[in-house]
């Protein structure tokens, strides 16, 4: 959780606004859940894999 004490701290992001930071956290998050999908989809694939070899 140390990472998002950037989005608070209004000196860390002295050009933007509030606007600005919370568009910043949320393209945080939406990269959180591609790379979550990802994963998933790769764990999926494998077991796949697992149960047709089984």
């Amino acid at each position: 959780m140390a990472s998002m004490q950037l989005y608070d701290k209004k000196d860390q992001l002295p050009l933007m606004g509030k606007a600005g930071r919370s568009m910043t956290h949320a393209f945080a998050q939406e990269q959180t859940v591609s790379a979550m999908e990802e994963i998933y989809t790769i764990y999926m694939d494998q077991a796949e894999k697992v149960i047709q070899h089984a």
